[in-house]
């Protein structure tokens, strides 16, 4: 085996194919950290021709201590079962790190931990990886942060939909009734969803502020947006919601037509049918409610438009990567004034309909606390999440190498805040 560097095209190809890839583990994710003055290096190891590991190594130099860190996000792309490998190839890159002045390599692999169930629940009989946290502990490796509550890097607990031999109907099937029933609703409403050009993104970033500022949270400017699509290009997508009042008004109105002519086919077939009265008359009557509910929507939205001077109201928005296998939502927003509209569903609902039909495996809700209580500030999000069916995924979490033990300790909690795309608190309010 030989340890080398690899070129961006070399390793771009060998992670595209791998399953354990991220957009974290690809150099687009590069491209955009070093906007941030973090410096990406590309190294692997080949057997004969073929590269049978590989990973990218973001670096980022200590100005006080003048020490490099090093980061291998969501990192190695290598069979962890494989203890003999993972021993060669951590040797490598520590020697490599050395070599740069390096003081500290961090990982976090995008590998399972324990299988569990959409409430947390670990599956009994189902894949449980704690030898392969044997394994890296056993190559020089410490965990970090084993209580969930810390807040690491990168996010441990994920809410995942598994999209192999799923059909539409599936999915639905899997869906609470009240989620399935709120994208109903919101399709006869006429809400829509497309996805912002570049020059739109201000709206995304301006209207992200409010989630900033109810969780505590860093707030990511209009640069960090752009540099995200200018590095990622068709695989970055920011998808919103919105209502046309002039379409949705329309849309109401055609089922009340539907609704009207219903019920005159009703009046119509009734001499010529055996139904009782009392049984006519409640259909009839249901009808009707029906259709008062549907003019209190009509005039809702005409007192809306009115109140806010506007052809379009803009509801929710969600930041997504779509690369490799997954597709994934990163971070999202509704109108806190309009969150009655439920339109985040509705924004999931379409890119689950996307990812279906462009063949991805994995529809990625991102991140959630891996606390199941409900006092916990982020409980809502993952119920939210849980109501699209799918599972709780817990990592392995977040490992360092220390170059040396005694730098180590002086300089851990000096690692640069990484401010990737998970729910970064400002500080350690939860």
């Amino acid at each position: 085996m030989k340890f080398i560097e690899l070129t961006r095209k070399e390793f771009d190809d060998f992670a595209e194919n791998n399953e354990q890839t991220t957009f974290q583990q690809s150099s687009k994710w590069g491209q955009f950290k070093s906007g941030e003055n973090w410096h990406a290096y590309f190294v692997g190891l080949k057997e004969k021709n073929d590269i049978i590991a590989a990973t990218m190594l973001l670096s980022k130099e200590d100005k006080h201590f003048k020490k490099r860190f090093f980061y291998a996000p969501r990192g190695f792309l290598i069979d962890y079962k494989n203890l003999e490998l993972l021993k060669e190839f951590t040797t490598e890159i520590i020697s490599y790190i050395k070599e740069k002045n390096g003081i500290l390599l961090k990982i976090d692999p995008n590998i399972l931990y324990q299988e569990r169930n959409k409430l947390g629940e670990i599956i009994e009989g189902g894949i449980n990886n704690s030898f392969i946290e044997q394994n890296i502990r056993e190559v020089g490796f410490h965990h970090v942060g084993d209580d969930f509550k810390q807040n690491m890097i990168q996010p441990r607990w994920l809410y995942q939909i598994s999209l192999k031999q799923k059909t539409l109907d599936d999915l639905m099937h899997n869906m609470s009734s009240k989620t399935r029933q709120i994208i109903q609703r919101n399709e006869n409403l006429g809400i829509s969803i497309r996805e912002l050009k570049k020059e739109e993104f201000n709206l995304f970033c301006d209207s992200m502020k409010q989630v900033t500022e109810k969780y505590n949270t860093i707030n990511y400017r209009l640069p960090y947006y752009e540099d995200l699509q200018d590095a990622f290009k068709k695989d970055f997508k920011i998808m919103v919601a919105e209502i046309n009042f002039k379409h949705s008004i329309e849309c109401l109105n055609q089922l009340l037509e539907k609704l009207e002519k219903k019920k005159e086919e009703k009046i119509q077939n009734y001499p010529k049918i055996r139904i009782k009265e009392n049984t006519f008359i409640n259909k009839i009557l249901e009808i009707e409610k029906k259709k008062e509910q549907i003019q209190e929507k009509i005039n809702f939205l005409n007192k809306i438009q009115k109140e806010i001077g506007q052809e379009v109201l803009l509801l929710a928005g969600y930041l997504y990567i779509t690369y490799g296998r997954e597709v994934v939502a990163l971070q999202g927003f509704t109108e806190e004034k309009w969150k009655n509209f439920n339109a985040s569903y509705s924004i999931h609902f379409h890119m689950l309909k996307w990812a279906l039909e462009n063949n991805y495996d994995v529809y990625n809700f991102y991140e959630i606390s891996g606390n199941f209580n409900k006092k916990d500030p982020m409980y809502g999000s993952y119920c939210f999440k849980k109501s699209f069916g799918g599972q709780v995924v817990e990592l392995l979490g977040e490992f360092d190498y220390p170059v040396s033990q005694k730098e180590y300790l002086n300089v851990k909690n000096h690692f640069p805040n990484y401010y990737g795309v998970k729910i970064v608190y400002k500080n350690s309010k939860k």
